[in-house]
């Protein structure tokens, strides 16, 4: 009997359409273009730092005060960086002036005795290696009529809205200097005392609250006739406690709670008799962030009213500084 083979299952074959190249690399084309864009690079580390460049002006002088912008960080600043200027004691802005690109009076005063503010906003782009340098045009009143180096408060941080995170701000902030020289105005007619102002530091406790206390005193010869103020500016990323409360005697002149730039604190004081001085107390609350170690602002005590004659400024002017230790985890 001849040998048959069994007959073997035919294989299930899967019909599959083949796409014409041209089709293809339509389709794939198509794919790229409506796929999900890799989302954008956030903000940078950055570092930044203030620098002065120290002015020379005798009372009644018009000259510019520089302050110097940097980032050390290895990416350039994909934000706006903001920079805080306080003038000096017995300084304002020159109005005669135009201010640079990007500047305005933030908190406008001309009391010689009031700080005036202006900020900066530098545009994004701020790279390791290329500063950028801000020239702020400032007059020296003819009230001032010391000798000496008087300072006023400058910073620079990322501003409120942009992505950049500072990773060291002990470097953001810096005193301006203003050296103070002859020829000083004379010594006025009037009721003559002799004011003084001095603080102890506050120290930043473990609840980010603190107390600077401020001292202040007559040594005469005669007591004050209209009173005596007293006018605060803030260190960089220490504010006022508003939930603890001023003294009585003190208001908000300018009251700002953007990082970077200072509160001013105005007190108004009753008399001062000769020899004789108190104390008062500003509460304080440090932001994220605060510089670790010491961070400054400034001080300063006048005559209530120019009836009343400092016959010597040099101890007019003070800082004010507040200690944040470093507090590991």
């Amino acid at each position: 009997m001849p040998f048959i083979s069994p007959r073997r299952p035919a294989l299930a074959v899967t019909a599959r359409a083949v796409l014409p190249i041209g089709t293809a690399l339509t389709c794939l084309l198509a794919g790229a273009a409506t796929a999900t864009p890799a989302p954008r690079p956030a903000g940078a580390d950055v570092d930044l730092a203030i620098a002065d460049a120290p002015v020379q002006l005798s009372p009644g002088q018009r000259g510019v005060q520089r302050l110097t912008v940097s980032n050390a960080a290895k990416r350039a600043t994909t934000g706006v960086a903001l920079v805080s200027y306080a003038t000096p004691p017995y300084t304002n802005v020159d109005r005669k002036r135009p201010l640079p690109g990007g500047c305005r009076i933030a908190y406008q005063n001309q009391d010689p005795v009031m700080p005036e503010i202006v900020t900066c906003r530098l545009g994004a782009g701020l790279a390791k290696g290329k500063d950028r340098t801000v020239a702020i045009p400032v007059v020296v009143t003819d009230r001032a009529r010391l000798t000496g180096t008087v300072r006023g408060r400058s910073s620079v941080m990322p501003a409120p809205g942009s992505k950049d995170v500072e990773v060291d701000t002990n470097n953001n902030w810096v005193l301006a200097r203003l050296n103070l020289t002859r020829p000083t105005p004379p010594l006025p007619k009037g009721n003559k005392v002799g004011l003084w102002v001095a603080q102890a530091d506050a120290v930043i406790a473990k609840d980010n609250t603190g107390e600077l206390e401020l001292s202040y005193g007559n040594t005469g010869p005669n007591e004050t006739r209209r009173g005596a103020v007293v006018v605060v500016t803030t260190p960089l990323l220490v504010k006022i406690d508003t939930e603890a409360g001023l003294p009585d005697e003190c208001t908000l002149a300018l009251d700002d709670r953007t990082p970077g730039i200072p509160q001013v604190v105005r007190c108004t004081l009753d008399d001062v008799d000769v020899e004789e001085d108190d104390t008062f107390t500003l509460p304080l609350v440090a932001q994220p962030g605060a510089p670790k170690g010491m961070s400054t602002g400034t001080t300063l005590v006048a005559p209530g009213h120019p009836e009343d004659v400092d016959t010597d400024q040099v101890d007019n002017v003070g800082v004010a500084v507040a200690r944040i230790p470093v507090r590991t985890p």
